[in-house]
C-alpha cells in the first residue's frame, strides 16, 4: 500500500505515538491505585503484585511475538487489534468484581500492549526517513517519558476525584474513549504494510548480554519503587493518591531530561555514562535509605533524592542504548530496542514480585514507624541491585563497537520493535 501523503504524516505519527504512551501510562498508573484496590476488593499483597506484574510479564513475553505479527499481517492491522484488546481489557479491569478477575484482565491488557507497542517504531521506519525519522524517534522517546509522568499524575488525580464513586476504576475506564478514537484514526491515517526482516542472532554478543542484564537490574528497581512507594506513602504515611502520584514526578521528569543531556555528550564519554548513571542511582537509593533509618521521611528530602535517582536511571539507559546500537551493524540496531524492552519488562515483573514481597513482609502491621523501617530496608536493597548494575554496565561498555556494516537480511530474522523508556 502507498505510504501516507506528507500532509497526513503528522496525524500518522500522532496515532502511532499513542500506542507506547498508553502502554507506559498503564505500566505506572496502577501502582498509585494499589492501596485503593486493596481497600475496595480486599486484595492481598500477593494479588496486588500480580496486578502490576501480570501486565508486565504478558507485555514482556509477547513483545517480540507482537513484532512478528506486525511483519506477517501488516503493522496497521496488528496495531488496531492491539488497541482493541487493550481497550477491552481496560473495561474488564474497570468492572472487575474481585482481585482474580482484575489480575486476569491486567494480563490481557499486557497482551494488547505487546501487540500495539512494537508497531510504532515499525510505522516510523516505514514512513519516515532522514531528519523526519530522527525527529519522529525523538518524539517517540518523549511519548514514553510523558506517559510515565501522566500515569503518576492522572492516577492520583482520578482516584482522589472519585468520579461518580468510581475510585480506582476510573484509571482503567478512561482508556475506552481514547482507544476508540485511536482505532478510528489508525484506520484512516496508517497504511497496512510490513517491515523487512532483521537478524537478531547478532545480539548474542557479550556487550549485548551484559547490557541487557544492566537494564533488567536497574529498571527492575524502578518498577519496584513505583509499587512500594505507593504502599509506603498511602498506607504508611496516610498520604492521598494524588500526593503519591505527584511524588514520583521529579523522578520521571529527570529521566526524560537525562536523554537530552546524554545526546550532548562527546562520543568518547558515552561508554563511561552508563556506569556513572548507575552510580548516581545507587547514591540516590542509599541516601533515601539512610534518611529513613534516621527517622526522617519528609517530602522535602524525598522528592529531590528521587529526582537524582531518575536522572541516574535515565543517563544509564540513554547512554547504554547508544553504546549498544554501536556494537552491531546499523541495520540490526533496531533489534536492540525490542530485546531491551523485553528485558526491562521482565526486570519490572521480577522487581515488583521480589521487592514488593520484601516490603510487605516487613510491614505486616502497618504503622508509620514500621512502614518507614520497611521502606528503608527495601531502598537499601535497591541500592545493592543498582550497584550490581554498575558492574554489569562496566562489563558491557568494555566491549568494542561494530567495525563493519551489513546490508543483507539473513535467514531466521524477525522484525524490529520499539525502544523502551
Amino acid at each position: 500500500m502507498t505510504p501516507p501523503r506528507v500532509a497526513h504524516k503528522g496525524w500518522l505519527l500522532g496515532v502511532l505515538l499513542v500506542g507506547p504512551f498508553m502502554a507506559q501510562v498503564d505500566a505506572t498508573i496502577a501502582n498509585v491505585a494499589t492501596p485503593s484496590i486493596h481497600t475496595d476488593l480486599g486484595a492481598s499483597g500477593a494479588a496486588l503484585e500480580l496486578v502490576i506484574g501480570g501486565y508486565l510479564i504478558a507485555f514482556a513475553v509477547l513483545l517480540i511475538t507482537g513484532a512478528r505479527l506486525g511483519q506477517t499481517h501488516g503493522y496497521r492491522r496488528v496495531f488496531v487489534l492491539g488497541v482493541g484488546v487493550f481497550s477491552l481489557a481496560s473495561l474488564l479491569c474497570g468492572v472487575a468484581p474481585s482481585p482474580a478477575v482484575l489480575v486476569l484482565a491486567r494480563v490481557l491488557q499486557g497482551v494488547g500492549a505487546a501487540m500495539m507497542f512494537p508497531q510504532t517504531l515499525t510505522g516510523i521506519q516505514l514512513n519516515f526517513s532522514g531528519k523526519e525519522r530522527s525527529r519522529a524517534i525523538g518524539l517517540y522517546a518523549v511519548a514514553l517519558s510523558t506517559g510515565a509522568v501522566a500515569g503518576q499524575i492522572l492516577g492520583g488525580a482520578l482516584i482522589s476525584a472519585n468520579i461518580a464513586g468510581s475510585h480506582w476504576r476510573a484509571i482503567f475506564l478512561i482508556n475506552l474513549p481514547i482507544g476508540a478514537a485511536v482505532i478510528a484514526a489508525a484506520r484512516r491515517y496508517t497504511a497496512n504494510h510490513g517491515l523487512p526482516l532483521i537478524n537478531v542472532e547478532i545480539l548474542a554478543r557479550p556487550a549485548i548480554r551484559w547490557g541487557l542484564l544492566t537494564l533488567l537490574a536497574a529498571t527492575g528497581t524502578y518498577y519496584a519503587l513505583l509499587f512500594t512507594l505507593a504502599q509506603y506513602l498511602q498506607q504508611g504515611l496516610a498520604e492521598s493518591p494524588l500526593v503519591s502520584g505527584l511524588t514520583l514526578v521529579p523522578w520521571v521528569a529527570a529521566f526524560g531530561l537525562a536523554g537530552q543531556l546524554v545526546r550532548r555528550l562527546p562520543p568518547r564519554a558515552i561508554p563511561l555514562a552508563p556506569g556513572a548513571g548507575c552510580v548516581l542511582l545507587t547514591a540516590s537509593y542509599t541516601a533515601i535509605s539512610a534518611a529513613l533509618f534516621t527517622g526522617y521521611h519528609g517530602e522535602a528530602l524525598l522528592v529531590p533524592l528521587l529526582g537524582v535517582g531518575g536522572l541516574g536511571l535515565g543517563v544509564q539507559f540513554s547512554a547504554l542504548i547508544a553504546h549498544l546500537t554501536k556494537t552491531v551493524p546499523d541495520e540490526y540496531a533496531p533489534d536492540i530496542s525490542g530485546v531491551s524492552t523485553t528485558a526491562i519488562q521482565i526486570g519490572g515483573a521480577i522487581g515488583v514480585a521480589g521487592f514488593g514481597t520484601l516490603y510487605l513482609s516487613l510491614n505486616a502491621n502497618p504503622g508509620i514507624h514500621q512502614a518507614t523501617h520497611a521502606f528503608a530496608v527495601t531502598t537499601a536493597a535497591f541500592a545493592g541491585v543498582a550497584l550490581l548494575a554498575t558492574a554489569t554496565a562496566y562489563r558491557s561498555t568494555r566491549q568494542p563497537t561494530a567495525t563493519h556494516r551489513h546490508s543483507a537480511t539473513p535467514k531466521g530474522a524477525i522484525t524490529a520493535v520499539g525502544d523502551p523508556v
